[in-house]
């Protein structure tokens, strides 16, 4: 992009948290309200669905149990 004058820098910041408030409005309004009902497991369930958010923390796990396996095997 080359070099910005703070202005421009300052701009383009702008610009962009406007961009993803206005994308991220309705989701996170939508689990907002579906924290307060019954609903909200299946809203939660479909928010890491789509972030492929259960793969990461099942990785976690393993790295972490691969890890306390490492250091109990060892002599």
């Amino acid at each position: 992009m080359g070099a910005l004058t703070p202005e421009q820098e300052m701009a383009v910041e702008a610009l962009t948290r406007g961009i993803i408030n206005k994308v991220m409005h309705t989701p996170i309004t939508t689990l907002k309200t579906a924290a307060k009902e019954s609903e909200a497991t299946t809203i939660v369930d479909v928010v890491r669905r789509l972030f492929n958010l259960h793969e990461k923390e099942k990785e976690a796990g393993r790295q972490r149990g691969a890890k306390k396996d490492e250091v109990e095997t060892r002599p």
